[in-house]
């Protein structure tokens, strides 16, 4: 898309003006149709939680992709591993970001994650992102004569429903704002009721309950 953008292309492929016209209104039948169905399947857990993983799905692709080709493609002696499952109870974070008391200084959080944890490519991405709508919108506000015509180009262009520059942008933001402002939560032990006879530990009740607020 980014691409699209900054070398002039249009969003959107039609010959004549009726094509453009059933485009646009596919277009918003199929978005009014997909939160229909977002509504109805994010009904167990909230709406902002499911679109909380539709978002992760965009911003851990380069993460997924980056897997594969060390599991599936590249040697061992160019960065290449054998899969192996790593229970995440087991992983420990320096960090300790989700404890207000304990996480470490805001500016160890930005380097570790934009640069050892790689989301310093999101954050690029959002820029060169942000970079083409920009000159987009200013070819488009620039360069065509009348307000039709710049309506129709910011239309074909980056305003283009859904407008999925937006979503890309909100998806590549969440590891940045996590390391900015990580939520809190409570210690693991604290949400556990453990047996004292036996030292088994179960999930208490309230902890099972789905919290979209504090």
């Amino acid at each position: 898309m980014p691409a699209v953008l900054i070398s002039g292309g249009r969003m959107v492929a039609y010959a004549e003006v009726w094509q453009l016209r059933w485009l646009i209104r596919s277009c918003w039948l199929a978005f009014i149709v997909n939160r229909v169905s977002e509504l109805s399947m994010f009904l167990p857990s909230g709406y902002l939680t499911g679109q909380r993983g539709s978002r992760a799905i965009l911003w851990m692709a380069p993460y997924h992709t980056i897997t594969m080709l060390r599991v599936f493609v590249l040697p061992s002696w160019l960065g290449g591993q054998d899969t192996s499952f790593k229970p995440s109870g087991s992983l420990n974070s320096e960090l300790k970001e989700r404890n207000p008391r304990q996480r470490a200084p805001l500016f160890r959080r930005l380097k570790v994650i934009l640069w050892n944890y790689l989301a310093g490519f999101h954050l690029l991405y959002m820029l060169f992102l942000l970079a083409a709508v920009i000159t987009s919108t200013a070819r488009c506000s620039l360069h065509k004569p009348t307000r039709d015509t710049k309506l129709l180009c910011l239309l074909t262009h980056a305003c283009w429903p859904p407008v999925s520059w937006l979503v890309y942008i909100a998806a590549a933001w969440t590891p940045i704002i996590y390391a900015i402002m990580p939520p809190t939560v409570p210690d693991t032990e604290d949400l556990l009721h453990r047996n004292e006879r036996s030292g088994v530990a179960y999930p208490k009740e309230e902890s099972k309950r789905i919290k979209t607020k504090k």
